[in-house]
């Protein structure tokens, strides 16, 4: 069988497209490499502009907000125990990614796009142009068009001759926990040479979400116990916060060698759409509604390709430029947030200024959102 689509990983950005191009009457498929349900690293923490992107696939999470916590305030720290808390301009939601992809799949399955669990695409050739063949495991997948949705990482990154990312200095753990913490309210604390992030998600759980140089935790001898206990620990409201809570380090996720920023939107003729096109800093906590937002930019352009309204190559450039209007100021304001962020001083200085000047703090949320309009 040859579909008109074929996607390749099942995550927002991924789930996003496969949907809206099958709601626009092509034969699509979905191909994620693990069966659901998974954990992944996420901060978790779903913004506005992702809480509308999912009611436009038909999700109204609003609905069940007695499941996911709503997120209304924010709090930053630093190691010096200063610390700034301010009202979000909008509500957010905390639920998981184990949550959210299992949804995301089971909708597009829902509107008819052929999902395929558990197979890994070891290889993709084909152009723009021509077409596609996505290969894998005994199994062969022609399309017209192949969009590729593999996060921040993965193997098929080198295999599609994208080169764009060095390897990354920083890397990332993340662990559920249980325990008090604030219900309506998403912290960021800073410690030397990274920053945590908390949030609720669903089932009375805390998620915290951490992000540090490759450096700071091989000098600990890359043990996470040691890393909480002499560098997590040097915030003290963190330190607090880690008291009241509950996990099981053995059970941490952890992804090394990432980078943040944008990268590009095609390699090898395979559009690439969420953290694989660009990935924003995770303290902007708006990385599942930029996913989600990709798969809505995106298949309109497909619809007209595929149609033969525009030609391929068309088709690509329309969507970086699209693509790059939208959210290249965002991603840079977001580096360098993160940049000032992972240093004490930068904290302290971030703090007492959004101490001096409260609008500023509602200023940065909305210049990192979903404001921003795209290209025609």
């Amino acid at each position: 069988m040859e579909y008109d689509v074929a996607v390749i990983g099942a995550g927002p950005g991924g789930c996003a497209t496969a949907y809206h191009l099958r709601q626009a009457g092509w034969k699509v498929l979905l191909v994620e490499r693990r069966r659901h349900p998974v954990d992944k690293l996420c901060g978790e923490f779903l913004s506005p502009e992702g809480i509308t992107s999912l009611k436009r696939m038909g999700l109204e999470l609003q609905n069940e907000r007695d499941i996911f916590p709503i997120i209304r305030d924010v709090a930053v720290s630093s190691t010096a125990g200063s610390a700034w808390q301010a009202p979000l301009p909008a509500p957010g939601l905390g639920i998981s990614r184990k949550y959210l992809d299992r949804i995301l799949m089971e909708r597009c399955a829902e509107s008819g796009v052929e999902v395929v669990q558990g197979v890994k695409i070891t290889r993709v050739h084909g152009t723009v142009a021509g077409g596609f063949c996505l290969q894998g495991q005994g199994v062969s997948y022609p399309a017209r068009l192949a969009v590729a949705a593999y996060g921040k990482q993965s193997p098929l990154q080198n295999l599609l001759g994208d080169k764009s990312r060095a390897t990354g200095k920083w890397m990332a753990l993340k662990l559920h926990h249980r325990g008090a913490f604030p219900q309506e309210r998403v912290e960021l604390h800073n410690f030397p040479g990274g920053y945590a992030g908390l949030c609720r998600v669903e089932d009375g759980r805390v998620n915290l979400c951490l992000l540090t140089r490759i450096s700071c935790f091989r000098a600990v001898g890359g043990d996470c116990r040691s890393f909480v206990r002499e560098v997590l620990c040097r915030n003290p409201l963190l330190a607090q916060r880690l008291q009241q809570l509950e996990g099981n380090w053995d059970e941490v996720i952890a992804v090394a060698n990432l980078s943040f920023g944008q990268v590009q939107r095609a390699a090898d003729g395979v559009a690439l759409v969420g953290d694989a096109a660009g990935a924003i800093s995770p303290l902007c906590g708006d990385g599942m509604a930029m996913a989600l937002r990709t798969g809505e930019m995106i298949a309109p352009l497909a619809d007209r390709y595929l149609r033969g309204i525009i030609a391929g190559e068309q088709f690509l450039q329309r969507y970086d430029a699209q693509w790059q209007a939208e959210f290249r100021w965002r991603l840079g304001l977001g580096k360098m947030l993160q940049a000032l962020l992972a240093r004490p001083f930068g904290a302290r200085a971030a703090i007492a200024l959004l101490r001096s000047f409260p609008a500023l703090g509602a200023g940065l949320v909305r210049a990192t959102r979903g404001g921003s309009r795209s290209a025609g």
